[in-house]
Protein backbone atom coordinates (compact mmCIF):
# COMPACT_ATOMS: atom_id res chain seq x y z
CA UNK A 1 0.00 0.00 0.00
CA UNK A 2 2.61 2.34 -0.90
CA UNK A 3 2.07 5.23 -3.58
CA UNK A 4 5.42 7.89 -3.56
CA UNK A 5 6.32 7.37 -0.15
CA UNK A 6 3.05 7.80 1.52
CA UNK A 7 1.35 5.21 3.57
CA UNK A 8 -2.33 4.26 2.54
CA UNK A 9 -4.32 3.52 5.17
CA UNK A 10 -7.74 2.33 4.25
CA UNK A 11 -10.47 0.68 6.64
CA UNK A 12 -9.18 -2.42 6.84
CA UNK A 13 -6.08 -0.99 8.23
CA UNK A 14 -8.11 1.64 10.26
CA UNK A 15 -9.90 -1.30 11.84
CA UNK A 16 -6.89 -3.43 12.61
CA UNK A 17 -5.26 -0.43 14.40
CA UNK A 18 -8.48 -0.03 16.84
CA UNK A 19 -7.72 -2.49 19.15
CA UNK A 20 -4.98 -0.92 21.84
CA UNK A 21 -3.39 -4.57 21.96
CA UNK A 22 -2.94 -4.61 18.63
CA UNK A 23 -1.19 -0.86 18.87
CA UNK A 24 0.94 -2.86 21.82
CA UNK A 25 1.95 -5.71 19.27
CA UNK A 26 3.48 -3.18 16.88
CA UNK A 27 5.18 -1.47 19.54
CA UNK A 28 7.08 -4.71 19.95
CA UNK A 29 7.93 -5.85 17.29
CA UNK A 30 9.52 -2.43 16.35
CA UNK A 31 12.33 -3.63 18.60
CA UNK A 32 12.91 -7.04 17.22
CA UNK A 33 11.11 -9.91 15.70
CA UNK A 34 9.55 -11.74 18.03
CA UNK A 35 7.32 -15.14 18.32
CA UNK A 36 3.91 -15.98 19.36
CA UNK A 37 5.07 -16.93 23.14
CA UNK A 38 7.60 -13.69 23.60
CA UNK A 39 4.77 -11.17 22.56
CA UNK A 40 2.11 -12.95 25.09
CA UNK A 41 4.85 -12.97 28.11
CA UNK A 42 5.63 -9.44 27.18
CA UNK A 43 2.22 -8.13 27.00
CA UNK A 44 0.87 -10.69 29.54
CA UNK A 45 -2.49 -12.32 27.47
CA UNK A 46 -2.25 -15.94 26.45
CA UNK A 47 -0.91 -16.96 23.49
CA UNK A 48 -3.98 -17.89 21.87
CA UNK A 49 -4.96 -14.25 22.06
CA UNK A 50 -1.73 -12.61 20.90
CA UNK A 51 -1.84 -15.48 17.77
CA UNK A 52 -5.42 -14.14 16.80
CA UNK A 53 -4.43 -10.50 17.05
CA UNK A 54 -1.08 -10.89 15.17
CA UNK A 55 -3.18 -13.38 12.28
CA UNK A 56 -5.34 -9.74 12.08
CA UNK A 57 -2.25 -7.20 11.55
CA UNK A 58 -0.94 -10.15 8.92
CA UNK A 59 -4.20 -9.67 7.18
CA UNK A 60 -4.02 -6.23 6.61
CA UNK A 61 -0.10 -5.55 5.77
CA UNK A 62 1.24 -4.50 8.63
CA UNK A 63 3.23 -7.76 9.77
CA UNK A 64 4.94 -10.46 8.18
CA UNK A 65 5.40 -13.58 9.23
CA UNK A 66 9.16 -15.55 8.96
CA UNK A 67 8.81 -19.24 8.63
CA UNK A 68 12.33 -20.15 7.08
CA UNK A 69 12.89 -23.50 7.89
CA UNK A 70 12.66 -22.44 11.87
CA UNK A 71 11.89 -24.15 14.85
CA UNK A 72 9.60 -21.13 16.01
CA UNK A 73 7.53 -18.71 13.25
CA UNK A 74 8.91 -15.06 13.97
CA UNK A 75 6.71 -12.29 13.23
CA UNK A 76 8.32 -8.98 12.67
CA UNK A 77 7.31 -5.32 11.08
CA UNK A 78 6.44 -4.78 7.44
CA UNK A 79 7.80 -1.50 5.37
CA UNK A 80 3.92 0.04 5.83
CA UNK A 81 4.03 -1.19 9.74
CA UNK A 82 7.77 0.29 10.26
CA UNK A 83 6.34 3.53 8.57
CA UNK A 84 3.10 3.89 10.59
CA UNK A 85 5.00 3.59 13.72
CA UNK A 86 7.61 6.41 12.75
CA UNK A 87 5.63 8.79 10.71
CA UNK A 88 8.55 11.69 11.61
CA UNK A 89 10.11 9.86 8.18
CA UNK A 90 6.28 9.66 5.92
CA UNK A 91 3.12 11.20 4.51
CA UNK A 92 0.15 9.60 5.79
CA UNK A 93 -2.70 9.32 3.32
CA UNK A 94 -5.56 8.47 4.13
CA UNK A 95 -7.83 6.35 1.16
CA UNK A 96 -11.49 6.61 2.81
CA UNK A 97 -13.71 9.06 -0.10
CA UNK A 98 -12.90 7.38 -3.25
CA UNK A 99 -16.67 7.26 -4.03
CA UNK A 100 -16.38 10.96 -3.04
CA UNK A 101 -13.37 11.69 -4.45
CA UNK A 102 -15.09 9.71 -8.13
CA UNK A 103 -18.21 11.76 -7.59
CA UNK A 104 -16.94 15.07 -7.56
CA UNK A 105 -14.48 13.85 -11.05
CA UNK A 106 -17.85 13.14 -12.29
CA UNK A 107 -19.42 16.63 -11.61
CA UNK A 108 -16.31 18.13 -13.21
CA UNK A 109 -16.67 15.93 -16.37
CA UNK A 110 -20.73 17.04 -16.64
CA UNK A 111 -19.87 20.65 -16.26
CA UNK A 112 -17.22 20.56 -18.92
CA UNK A 113 -19.12 18.95 -21.25
CA UNK A 114 -22.34 21.42 -20.66
CA UNK A 115 -19.99 24.68 -21.15
CA UNK A 116 -18.50 22.87 -24.35
CA UNK A 117 -21.02 20.99 -26.10
CA UNK A 118 -24.12 22.07 -27.65
CA UNK A 119 -27.25 20.28 -25.01
CA UNK A 120 -29.02 17.86 -27.10
CA UNK A 121 -32.75 18.79 -27.79
CA UNK A 122 -35.04 16.02 -26.36
CA UNK A 123 -38.26 14.78 -27.47
CA UNK A 124 -40.74 15.20 -24.68
CA UNK A 125 -42.05 11.88 -24.84
CA UNK A 126 -38.81 10.40 -24.19
CA UNK A 127 -37.71 11.99 -21.40
CA UNK A 128 -38.51 9.45 -19.03
CA UNK A 129 -36.90 6.40 -21.05
CA UNK A 130 -33.54 8.35 -21.18
CA UNK A 131 -33.44 9.66 -17.63
CA UNK A 132 -33.84 5.61 -16.56
CA UNK A 133 -31.28 5.08 -18.68
CA UNK A 134 -28.73 7.64 -17.80
CA UNK A 135 -29.35 6.85 -14.21
CA UNK A 136 -28.55 3.03 -14.81
CA UNK A 137 -25.39 3.94 -17.15
CA UNK A 138 -24.35 6.53 -14.08
CA UNK A 139 -24.66 3.86 -11.43
CA UNK A 140 -22.42 1.46 -13.44
CA UNK A 141 -19.85 3.65 -14.23
CA UNK A 142 -19.73 4.51 -10.68
CA UNK A 143 -19.65 0.50 -9.87
CA UNK A 144 -17.25 -0.09 -12.33
CA UNK A 145 -14.41 2.64 -11.79
CA UNK A 146 -15.11 2.10 -7.87
CA UNK A 147 -14.25 -1.27 -7.93
CA UNK A 148 -10.93 -0.87 -10.70
CA UNK A 149 -10.04 1.60 -7.93
CA UNK A 150 -10.06 -0.55 -4.99
CA UNK A 151 -8.51 -3.18 -6.75
CA UNK A 152 -5.37 -1.62 -8.42
CA UNK A 153 -1.63 -2.08 -7.32
CA UNK A 154 -1.41 -0.06 -4.90
CA UNK A 155 -3.74 -1.36 -2.91
CA UNK A 156 -1.60 -4.26 -2.24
Amino acid sequence: MRIFGHVLLDAESFRALSHPLRIDILKQLDEHQQTVSDLARSLRVSKSTAHGHLERLVEVGLVTKLEEDRKWVYYQLTRKGQKLLHPENVSVSLMLSTPLWLGGVALIALAVYLVWFEVPVVDPSQVGTLTLMSMVIGVTLVVVTSRWWMTRPWRN
